[in-house]
């Protein structure tokens, strides 16, 4: 992709809170694997996100992970707003 998108499965090796997630330059999904999270978007409140849960954060919208759970494993693509320039 030229480094126009990016996917990992992040794995936390500890419960607790994890910090905060910044993707400034692009759309965000998140996908729960296993286990869940609890994350907070600011003004748009907190969720909660538990195994199938999805999430799509846009460009900017910084987020914290305030909790998450032993085990937790989070599909993370992240997506550059330049694929979607001529």
């Amino acid at each position: 992709t030229n480094g126009l998108a990016s996917a990992t499965v992040a794995r936390p090796k500890t419960s607790g809170a994890q910090g905060i997630l910044e993707h400034p330059s692009g759309f965000q999904f998140l996908f729960v694997l296993a286990g869940a999270l609890s994350i907070d978007l600011g003004k748009h409140g907190a969720h909660e996100l538990n195994a199938s849960d999805s999430l799509t954060l846009p460009p900017g919208l910084d987020c914290a992970v305030t909790r998450h759970a032993e085990g937790l494993e989070l599909l993370e693509v992240t997506v550059s707003l330049e694929l979607f320039s001529p």
